[in-house]
């Protein structure tokens, strides 16, 4: 159950699942929902999120697809114990898992076929820093850059698996400059506009993929 007084449960539209959120602190967004919608899922995929927060990246794809197992990897305790309880309420325990570490020095001992992530998407010390840590964390390169984030994806991915990410579009020359400097190649990149204009960017890279990209307006 949730505690009312710091907490929110929250339904979430066009499915079964209910997410316990917290009042104060991180809060998913859209972009959560863009990035689980847009990444295409293979039988039996065995699927990584990094930075996994409250769960809500991974209980979606759980829900969305079956034959799948998922692993979620969260830095921040108390996101950690709250995506554990979501998996609970949610009777998806044995479909996904959440780990409590830091990706950028975690060993796992298998790899897997898809890699999702959405990362803080600003710089350090740029634009005003939530004094909230738990936002600032979630919004700004703190305790992970970009370069973390793609290095991380390409050394958990199997040859040829796929790593999906959803970024700021201001900073889409960074994200594809970085993809290819580590061997991720991207295949499919979406935009999702806003009064015409485009506010993010989702890409999808294959570890050693060949050239060749499709471009998509959403």
């Amino acid at each position: 159950m949730h505690n009312p007084l710091t907490e929110t449960l929250d339904r979430i539209l066009h499915t079964d699942l209910a997410i316990i959120q917290k009042k104060k602190g991180y809060r998913f967004t859209c972009d959560s929902t863009y990035l689980a919608h847009f990444v295409e899922v293979p039988k039996d995929a065995n699927i990584l999120e990094l930075g996994s927060g409250s769960g809500i990246i991974s209980l979606l794809l759980a829900t969305k697809h079956t034959g799948v197992h998922i692993t979620g990897i969260e830095l921040q305790k108390t996101y950690h114990d709250l995506a554990l309880r979501n998996i609970q309420m949610n009777n998806l325990e044995k479909v996904v898992e959440f780990i409590q570490r830091d990706f950028r020095t975690l060993k796992l001992r298998r790899e897997f076929d898809i890699v999702v992530a959405n990362p803080p998407y600003r710089k350090w010390k740029s634009g005003r820093i939530n004094p909230l840590e738990e936002k600032a964390l979630a919004r700004h390169e703190i305790t992970a850059t970009l370069d973390d984030v793609v290095k991380a994806a390409k050394r958990f991915l199997k040859n040829k698996g796929a790593f999906y990410i959803i970024y700021n579009v201001e900073r889409m020359v960074d994200l594809i400059s970085t993809l290819r400097a580590y061997a991720l190649e991207p295949k499919k990149i979406k935009l999702i506009l806003h009064k015409h204009e485009a506010i993010f960017v989702l890409v999808k890279a294959i570890y050693n993929g060949n050239p060749g990209c499709k471009i998509y307006l959403e």
